[in-house]
């Protein structure tokens, strides 16, 4: 009986010591989007189309422009510049991002945000927005040779 015991209890101690041999590394990615990147702005406006569900109130946002993405573990956060929208939430529901680029204008002045939402299922979205005059989007101008 004291054998089984003494087999266990080393059985014990080589587990938990190979369990800390292995230490934890998250997955982290990070961009800094000098030129629009199809895939992101796509998250973007899938992240965004989510928050909207959510809400109960005000209207919907148009996304501009995303600037930086950044993914650490399951959380992912994307910088964006967005404009309200001429399509009150509690008016209009959409099935997609797609028909609020289709049926709504933007309007006003764009804010710079902060979509953040945990992976892969976007369950929880949180935007922040702060209203900057000193800042604009920049838009990388397209040369066109004739």
């Amino acid at each position: 009986m004291i054998f089984k015991f003494c087999i266990l209890l080393v059985f014990f101690f080589t587990v938990s010591e190979a369990q800390e041999e292995q230490p934890y590394i998250a997955v982290i990615d990070s961009t800094d989007l000098r030129e629009e990147n199809p895939f992101v702005s796509q998250e973007a406006k899938d992240a965004l189309f989510k928050w909207s569900l959510k809400q109960s109130s005000g209207v919907y946002k148009k996304l501009i422009k995303s600037e930086k993405s950044s993914t650490v573990g399951k959380d992912t956060s994307i910088r964006v510049w967005l404009q309200d929208t001429d399509c009150p939430i509690l008016e209009k529901k959409f099935s997609s991002y797609a028909d609020i680029e289709a049926k709504c204008s933007g309007m006003g002045q764009s804010k710079d945000c902060t979509i953040q939402f945990k992976n892969p299922d976007m369950k929880k979205v949180s935007l922040t927005c702060i209203v900057r005059k000193d800042v604009r989007p920049v838009r990388i101008p397209v040369h066109v040779n004739h």
